[in-house]
């Protein structure tokens, strides 16, 4: 049962496991839970706090249960970095959550400096630093354009 709560977790609902984009249908899951959660400052807050300590206290044990440094099936990171590039910001809307979306999985994807020398760092604690600096990157750009465009 353990190994299964955290298979479940890590892999965001087993959606780790899909053959296709796994890190991108994590984020597409992050952003359902946002829309839903955005107005609950709170729970919002919560959720996001349990995806980070969930996966900083089991991606070490999911890098040796796939044998590999920071497996694709390892996505709550991406859900985690998520949560972050929406983190307060001054506006929501469809265009907020389009925006935020392909600048997060941008960011993830090209990892510009120093985001992809963190995804480097020993022990799982590389697996969710990339995707929580992505998601930070990932908010101030929001914001940017917001101020700029008022979107």
């Amino acid at each position: 049962m353990k190994k299964f709560f955290k298979l479940f977790i890590l892999t965001g609902f087993f959606i780790g496991y899909s053959p296709f984009f796994p890190g991108t249908l994590a984020s597409l899951l992050g952003l359902f839970f946002i829309i839903f959660l955005i107005k609950n400052k709170i729970l919002y807050l919560i959720i996001f706090l349990l995806a980070t300590i969930f996966c900083l206290l089991f991606s070490n044990w999911g890098e040796k249960f796939f044998n590999k440094k920071d497996p694709k099936q390892i996505v709550i990171d991406e859900i985690a970095g998520m949560f972050i590039s929406f983190f307060y910001l001054p506006s929501y809307n469809i265009k907020t959550y389009i925006i935020g979306f392909f600048l997060f999985r941008l960011l993830d994807i090209l990892k510009p400096t120093p985001i992809k020398y963190l995804e480097k760092m020993e022990s799982g604690i590389g697996i969710i630093l990339d995707d929580l600096i992505a998601g930070i990157f990932t908010n101030i750009l929001l914001r940017l354009i917001y101020k700029i465009f008022q979107i």
